[in-house]
């Protein structure tokens, strides 16, 4: 099917190249460089000659007489898959790069190509063999490549590694073979190539698309580490899916083991590192901030327990997963800004308000010029910032811009001559800016978080309360961090006068009281903490460093909310019944209101128990829950409907081995060779023999991961999903440990046996034994599916996977509820059944004689 590109992955063949376009060395001047050459270890002697004899028969190199030389390395590379070491001769072309005039042409930003892939569902990579060595040189240009080695002086014909202008002419190469695709269902950086597509047909046709422009260019690919029909692909030193881009695994890990950096280098590599994620990481420069004041000149390296903890942290910033949507542009952007003393960030998102989904995060630490700007003058210069971080996603587009600063609000429409400048600047974008007070802003506001505290969201209103409790929200670490005292004193009370279980904050505080209040309540010699409302933040922190930054004895903790723990019954079912009563929310809704401000164990059955019963909401409200179908389990609803299969090896013999994840039955059949057409042919028998299955779970063997293979399922119908690890691919990796078990322990009684006839008795004892998932015999699952214990089980097992009651059985004469719809008046309900039909249809009483499925009778 696919025999016409064979010639793009031919390993036999030399190595080709393209004629579309060559590579240029210009230079400042025509005067011959020359390198004493570096003196490599004996025991790469033999590798540099058979790297030298490779690439002279694959005309890469050629003898040279040439004035220029450039020295060598010899430098190990990336250990492959059988365990070997490599190595790779590098040419130190350092002297002649300096005189290379600079090559401009555009390399494609990586955030660019990442956010093009949005609403593809399928991906392809693909990997060219020694790229830049399938583009020529020029001819007057060659001279200035050669090298010398032990065996010889050479010089390229083909672009090699190493040279200043290569990455441009490489990338120029590429946009020209694929220019009518790219953006489309193509994108190249380099020498690497995306293909996205959002259905599988699609795929297919965009990589044969894309084959067939390699094939003109005479472009040879490198199978081997090209991944074709994928879900989830490593791109860029990324993992893309259909449902974002998150940073590459392998590189995480890298950064997980960093060990603790000790010198100025150590910490420019791990920063740099870290750099490249850092649109992933929320206040990426104010995390890193103790890391880059140690690149200071004048500061002395010295890793403190401050500095660990500050790196340990950023260690383990990635490690959480963190996953960024791509960008719709189709819909309304969201722009979150933040602004702390040292740092301003922001965070891109889409979605619905509350449930918006980061885009991209960006952030950057103050000079020493912001850092005494005013707090207004900060979060202006923060928006001012991020909306020129982010124009390429806002220009011409109109978005909502969130602060958490109210008299932001204010300042941009009642401004001074200072911040009409400022604002000026955001006069060509069309936003909408919205005041989002700190406890809500908790993507970009850092600042209104402690560290060790835990948030809950709270709806904003015009009083502000502080719950009277000491513990913690993370109560269940059984921890206290701020020790709040009682207070008594009359200037708490001049700002918070008392209000039964709670204190609720008027706008007639004034920054003389909290003065005093911190006068009378805080000193030196006590341990107490002072707790404050969040609406108080802002005034707060403004008051303290104005009258006590001097003073380091004092120190400001914010936290959004305590919770008041409940304990007697008939507080919780008092508070239960006033906040469903309040509005008739559903669970999730008044389990969040309730959470605002206490806390009680098992409060998600006590609010589903009393939602639930409520007989206003059975009456009134739509059912905006469809009825849900019976879920499908992992393990297929039927004998060989989803299946495993796996090559398995015993004694240099091989066989196809394929289990039914539903009634765990194996066969294996017998292979000659791992070839595409062995397996397709044993495949095809055992379809014969168990018919079709809709779904294949396979590993990344070579052979099931071709196009051949994929092709062959895909004219079947049959859907191949590849499992990332041998677990996930668990049934038949079991099957196997259990086959060479029974292998073993039969071996003394069926030692007259062929190793293909031990193995099908071996199967055969497999398939008549009870196994512990099904507790049943796989046979007899397969050839006897009336076994009325085993649907039981099966019964049983599908009930505990649905999350639905059981069919309601409805009898004539009978009341019951309706769900509501434009046909039926709220205020009817119940309705009489008048008649039950066979094919689920009732009648009920009324005056249109309204006849309804029984689906929409409520439970």
């Amino acid at each position: 099917k696919n025999k016409d590109f064979l010639i793009l992955y031919d390993e036999n063949s030399k190595l080709s190249f393209t004629h579309k376009i060559k590579h240029n060395i210009r230079t400042v001047d025509n005067i011959p460089i020359h390198t004493k050459s570096y003196k490599y270890p004996q025991i790469f002697e033999d590798e540099v000659k058979q790297q030298v004899k490779k690439m002279l028969r694959d005309g890469i190199i050629k003898e040279s007489i040439s004035p220029y030389t450039s020295p060598v390395w010899v430098v190990p590379k990336k250990t492959d898959s059988s365990g070997k070491k490599k190595f790779r001769l590098v040419i130190d072309y350092r002297k002649l790069n300096e005189k290379t005039i600079n090559d401009k042409y555009p390399i494609p930003d990586i955030t660019d190509i990442l956010d093009k892939l949005g609403r593809a569902c399928y991906f392809s990579t693909v990997d060219l063999v020694s790229g830049f060595h399938q583009i020529q040189l020029a001819n007057e240009d060659m001279e200035k490549t050669a090298f010398s080695v032990n065996s010889g002086k050479y010089e390229f014909t083909r672009m090699p590694f190493g040279l200043k202008n290569a990455p441009a002419t490489f990338q120029r190469v590429m946009d020209c073979i694929l220019r009518e695709h790219l953006g489309k269902f193509c994108l190249v950086y380099m020498d690497d190539i995306i293909i996205f597509s959002p259905s599988f047909q699609e795929h297919k046709v965009h990589i044969s698309k894309i084959f067939r422009k390699l094939k003109e260019a005479n472009l040879k690919i490198q199978h081997e580490k090209c991944e074709f029909f994928r879900k989830e692909v490593q791109f860029l030193g990324h993992t893309v899916t259909e449902h974002g881009v998150k940073p590459n695994n392998d590189k995480i890990e890298v950064i997980r083991s960093w060990p603790i950096p000790k010198t100025e280098k150590d910490i420019r590599q791990f920063l740099g590192i870290l750099g490249y994620y850092r649109r992933f990481i929320k206040d990426f420069a104010k995390l890193v901030k103790p890391l880059t004041n140690l690149l200071r000149k004048e500061i002395e390296i010295e890793m403190t327990p401050e500095i660990i903890k500050c790196f340990e942290k950023c260690k383990k910033i990635l490690t959480l997963d963190p996953i960024l949507i791509y960008p719709d542009f189709s819909k309304e952007f969201i722009l979150t800004t933040d602004a702390s003393d040292f740092a301003i960030g922001a965070v891109l998102s889409q979605g619905p308000i509350g449930q918006d989904r980061p885009v991209a995060y960006a952030s950057r630490t103050l000079n020493k010029t912001e850092e005494r700007y005013s707090t207004t003058e900060k979060e202006l210069l923060a928006i001012i910032w991020a909306v020129k971080h982010f124009r390429p996603y806002l220009y011409g587009r109109k978005f909502k811009l969130y602060t958490d600063h109210q008299p932001l609000t204010f300042s941009l429409t009642n401004a001074n001559n200072k911040i009409i400048r400022w604002r000026l600047m955001l006069e060509e974008f069309d936003y909408e800016i919205i005041y989002k007070p700190g406890k809500q802003n908790v993507i970009a506001d850092a600042l209104s978080q402690s560290d060790d505290m835990t948030a809950h969201s709270a709806d904003t209103s015009d009083d502000y309360f502080i719950p009277c409790t000491e513990k913690p929200l993370n109560v269940f670490r059984n921890q206290i961090i701020l020790k709040i005292s009682h207070i008594e004193t009359e200037a708490y009370e001049q700002i918070f006068p008392k209000y039964h279980r709670h204190t609720v904050v008027k706008a007639t505080y004034t920054e003389e009281a909290i003065v005093d209040l911190f006068k009378r309540y805080l000193n030196p010699k006590g341990t107490n903490g002072l707790l404050l409302p969040i609406s108080l933040t802002q005034l707060v922190q403004e008051t303290f460093r104005k009258h006590f930054s001097s003073n380091r004895l004092f120190k400001v903790f914010i936290s959004e909310t305590l919770l008041r723990d409940l304990r007697l019954d008939n507080e919780q079912d008092d508070v239960v019944r006033e906040a469903h009563n309040h509005g008739h929310r559903g669970t999730k809704e008044n389990k969040m209101q309730i959470l605002q401000t206490y806390f009680f164990p098992q409060i998600d059955r006590i609010v589903k128990i009393f939602v639930k019963s409520c007989e206003i909401c059975k009456k009134a409200k739509y059912n905006r829950k469809p009825p849900k179908l019976i879920q499908k389990s992992t393990t297929g609803d039927k004998p060989f409907n989803r299946v495993h299969i796996d090559i398995f090896f015993l004694q240099g013999k091989k066989w196809l081995t394929i289990v039914d994840s539903f009634s765990k039955f194996a066969n294996a059949i017998p292979l000659e060779t791992r070839t595409i057409i062995d397996i397709k042919q044993a495949f095809s028998e055992h379809i014969r023999q168990f018919g079709r299955p809709e779904t294949i779970i396979c590993d990344q063997e070579p052979s099931f991961r071709s196009i051949d293979f994929i092709g062959f399922l895909d004219d079947l119908g049959i859907a191949i999903h590849f499992a990332s690890s041998s677990n996930s691919n668990g049934i038949i990796e079991r099957f196997h440990s259990t086959l060479i078990e029974i292998f073993r322990t039969t071996k003394p009684k069926y030692s007259e046996l062929t190793l293909e006839e031990h193995v099908n008795v071996a199967i055969d004892i497999y398939n008549n034994t009870f196994h512990e998932a099904t507790k049943a015999k796989p046979r007899e699952v397969v050839f006897n599916t009336t076994n009325i214990e085993f649907n039981k089980r099966q019964a049983k097992l599908e009930k505990l996977n649905q999350d639905r009651n059981d069919p309601v059985r409805l009898e004539t004469g009978e009341n019951v509820i309706i769900k509501n719809s434009q046909r039926l008046t709220k205020d009817k309900n119940p309705f009489k059944i008048t008649t039950v039909k066979t094919d689920n249809i009732l009648t009920f009483k009324d005056k249109n004689n309204v006849k309804i499925h029984k689906n929409r009778i409520k439970n």
